[in-house]
C-alpha cells in the first residue's frame, strides 16, 4: 500500500468500513444459515474478519507450530502481549473469546464488534469487576470453549515476560482443561511503548508492514495451585517468545 502520508487516516477509515460491515455482514449470514448452529457461523466470520484485519494493517504475521488440534475440553490460551495486534493474531489462529480491558466496551463501534464476539471484560482496580470476570471465565471452560488471556495484564515492549496475573489460572482451578502457551515477537519498533493505546493505534496504522512472529506451544494441564500453574505457563511462553523473536 504506497500511501505515504495518507496511509495512516486511509487505513482508520478502512477499519472502521470493515468493522462496521462485518457486523451487518454477520447479522445476514446469521438470518441466511438458521439450519448452522449460530458458534459455528460465528467462527467462520471471526476468522474471516480478523485476517482481513491483519490484511489491512500490513501484517506480516508468521507461525511456528500451528494450534493444536480441536479438543473438547476447556482451552486457556495464555500470551504475552506487546501491541495491538495481538488480538487479531490469536483470535485469526484460534476459536476462543477474549479477555480484554474493561474500558474497551464502551468504545464506539470497536466495543459493540467485542461484545459482539463474546469479550469477556475486566477491569483490573476493581475487585468486583475481577470477581465477575473470573466467574466469566469459569463458564466458558466448564463449557469446553477456549478463552485467550494476556496474563501480563497490560503491554509491554522488549521480551521479557513479566509476571503473570493469577485471576485467569484460579479460573481452572477443579476444571477438565488444557492451558495453551503462546509466544509474540515483533519487528523492532512496532511494540507499543506509550501509556497511551489509541497513539499506538496510529503508529501501527501509519507503517507499510509489520513482521509479527507467533510460536505456540504444546497444551500443558492446570496444576491445583493457581501460582504454580502461573510459574509454569510463564516459563513456557518465555521459551515460545525466545523462538519467535529468533525467526523475526
Amino acid at each position: 500500500m504506497h500511501l505515504g502520508p495518507l496511509r495512516q487516516p486511509a487505513r482508520a477509515l478502512a477499519f472502521a468500513a470493515l468493522t462496521a460491515g462485518s457486523l451487518a455482514l454477520l447479522r445476514t449470514r446469521e438470518a441466511l444459515s438458521p439450519t448452522q448452529p449460530k458458534p459455528t457461523v460465528l467462527a467462520r466470520h471471526k476468522r474471516r474478519y480478523f485476517g482481513a484485519m491483519l490484511r489491512l494493517f500490513g501484517a506480516d504475521l508468521e507461525v511456528l507450530h500451528g494450534p493444536p488440534p480441536p479438543s473438547a475440553r476447556g482451552r486457556l490460551i495464555v500470551s504475552n502481549h506487546r501491541s495491538a495486534l495481538d488480538i487479531g493474531v490469536l483470535m485469526w489462529l484460534f476459536d476462543a473469546q477474549v479477555l480484554s480491558r474493561g474500558d474497551l466496551a464502551d468504545w464506539p463501534l470497536v466495543g459493540r464488534a467485542a461484545r459482539r464476539v463474546g469479550t469477556l471484560f475486566v477491569d483490573r482496580g476493581d475487585l468486583g469487576s475481577r470477581a465477575v470476570a473470573l466467574r466469566s471465565m469459569r463458564r466458558v471452560l466448564e463449557g469446553g470453549g477456549s478463552l485467550i488471556v494476556f496474563a501480563e495484564g497490560t503491554t509491554f515492549g522488549g521480551d521479557e515476560v513479566r509476571p503473570f496475573h493469577l485471576g485467569a489460572f484460579a479460573a481452572t482451578r477443579g476444571l477438565d482443561v488444557e492451558v495453551v502457551p503462546v509466544g509474540l515477537a515483533y519487528e523492532r519498533g512496532a511494540e507499543d511503548l506509550t501509556a497511551d493505546f489509541g497513539a499506538h493505534l496510529r503508529d501501527l496504522a501509519a507503517r507499510p508492514t509489520t513482521r509479527v512472529v507467533v510460536s505456540v506451544g504444546a497444551p500443558m494441564s492446570p496444576q491445583r495451585d493457581p501460582r504454580k500453574t502461573a510459574a509454569q505457563v510463564r516459563e513456557a511462553v518465555a521459551r515460545l517468545v525466545v523462538e519467535a523473536r529468533a525467526a523475526v
